[in-house]
């Protein structure tokens, strides 16, 4: 393609070119469903979590999303793979900073702000 440079490569004004896109429009018809059902899912966990805290802690609604998960990722073989032990330590932490503490501050949040802030 003449005047399209690889990333690697600068051109004039230093920044890396790209290649035309096969889009003429913003956003074709495909995107927004793409968007929509992005939004919905994401909504949805929020929705049901504000039901959930009609009846349950925060913490059993931790508990509930992280053992739906784990059930979820049981029905896939490649899920299964065995952990070398030294990866234990590494996999605990990540599993407390990156799932227990927002799953768990997240229903917190929400019994004193509306989902919809």
């Amino acid at each position: 393609m003449a005047g399209v440079t690889s990333p690697t490569t600068r051109s004039r004004s230093s920044l890396p070119a790209t290649a035309r896109g096969t889009h003429t429009r913003a956003y074709a018809p495909s995107d927004w469903a793409v968007l929509a059902v992005i939004a919905l899912i994401w909504g949805s966990s929020f929705l049901l979590q504000e039901i959930g805290l009609r009846a349950f802690a925060p913490g059993v609604i931790t508990l509930a999303r992280v053992a739906l998960g784990a059930g979820t990722l049981a029905l896939f073989a490649r899920a299964r793979a065995p952990v070398d032990r030294e990866d234990w330590v590494r996999i605990a932490l990540l599993g407390a900073v990156w799932m227990a503490l927002p799953l768990t501050l997240l229903p917190i949040a929400q019994e004193s702000i509306d989902s919809s802030v």
